[in-house]
């Protein structure tokens, strides 16, 4: 199948031109990566793509509401989460093996 078969290629367009990623212009991190992970086809249209949408096409977006809407929030520290936390935390001289498990 294509990817026509699946994508709303009006979304997907104005997604990948205009979706910036999770936060606050005015924060004081900001932490820049290549991609955001899909499991498939639908996971990426049906639900990161819809939601999106749904929430307004915003440019940046709170990752917790985001993915509350997803059905896919945890509040377990994700593991690619769980770095960038150390590195806020050592960049304000706090004790990092007290707030996010080392492995």
């Amino acid at each position: 199948m294509l990817s026509q078969d699946f994508f709303n290629d009006e979304f997907l367009e104005k997604r990948v031109d205009t979706f910036y990623g999770y936060g606050n212009y005015e924060g004081h991190y900001w932490f820049i990566g290549m991609e955001e992970r899909g499991e498939d086809f639908q996971d990426i249209d049906e639900k990161r793509i819809n939601i999106w949408s749904n929430r307004g096409k915003c440019e940046i977006d709170d990752v917790a509401e985001y993915h509350i809407d997803m059905e896919t929030w945890d509040e377990r520290i994700q593991p690619t989460w769980n770095k960038l936390i150390r590195i806020v935390l050592s960049a304000k001289g706090t004790r990092c093996d007290r707030y996010v498990k080392l492995h």
